[in-house]
């Protein structure tokens, strides 16, 4: 997958990794595949740093010989196995990582303005969900809006509102969380697999704020939206029950 980044190093444990991880490969098995394509010379180690790099007329041969649309579905599976490396590499290997990641957006042979949209769209998604990096997740998530904001994809702009709407939550910044979580409820109201999750974090946000009747009106409306003894609606009424029992100590406390 790093035939995309050839001018970028990249560490001979991230392969380790990946294969433990999505394919299951013993490390003998890793470590004889690097030693045969260092010996192949298609890559090469960088001087006592851990880190190969691809030969870059290799990497140029590959791409030319790419099936079309390939590209995009190959850089997408890049950018969520960027994440999935996160998880499991020291902090200060990040530098590398996010080199990577920002490479990617600069890159446009193999995208169309659409596919670099959607595919940045995930990018934002993953860096919130993988990094515990709240300036990262925000600005991440609103470079992938100035992107995405002059289209009309109503699905991409209703998903990154989501992003934006969880980065805030995360921020403690719940006046905007809502108006973002709002914009993507109206974006995506012809996607009901996703309006519930995305209620549900509407909702709790008016929690926060202690405005118990609108967090309700929004968890029965997320009701409606979920799929039949799904585990959205589990997660629904155990909002909903929570909101009650909120607003009875609330009552009770002569505060509401």
């Amino acid at each position: 997958m790093f035939i995309w980044f050839s001018s970028a190093p990249f560490a001979s444990k991230w392969i380790e990794i990946l294969c433990k991880h999505e394919l299951k490969y013993q490390a003998i098995d890793i470590e004889y595949f690097i030693d045969m394509m260092v010996n192949f010379h298609i890559f090469r180690h960088v001087e006592n740093s851990g880190f190969l790099l691809l030969d870059y007329s290799v990497a140029c041969n590959i791409r030319e010989h790419i099936p079309p649309g390939k590209g995009k579905s190959d850089l997408e599976a890049l950018i969520m196995n960027i994440f999935i490396l996160n998880k499991y590499i020291p902090e200060t290997e990040n530098i590398f990582i996010h080199r990577h990641l920002y490479y990617f957006k600069e890159l446009n042979q193999f995208q169309s303005t659409e596919s670099k949209n959607q595919t940045w769209e995930k990018c934002a998604e993953a860096t919130l969900k993988h990094f515990d990096d709240s300036d990262l997740s925000l600005k991440v998530a609103l470079e992938a809006l100035e992107l995405i904001e002059p289209t009309s994809d109503d699905l991409l702009l209703g998903r990154i509102h989501k992003t934006l709407g969880c980065v805030y939550r995360i921020r403690k910044d719940t006046t905007k969380a809502i108006v973002h979580l709002t914009l993507s409820i109206n974006y995506l109201k012809t996607t009901p697999l996703l309006l519930s999750q995305i209620m549900n974090h509407l909702g709790d946000c008016y929690i926060e704020i202690k405005n118990y009747k609108q967090a309700l009106e929004v968890f029965q409306e997320a009701l409606g939206s979920c799929q039949q003894n799904s585990s959205d609606m589990s997660t629904t009424l155990a909002l909903i029950a929570k909101t009650h029992f909120l607003k009875k100590i609330m009552v009770k406390l002569f505060i509401i």
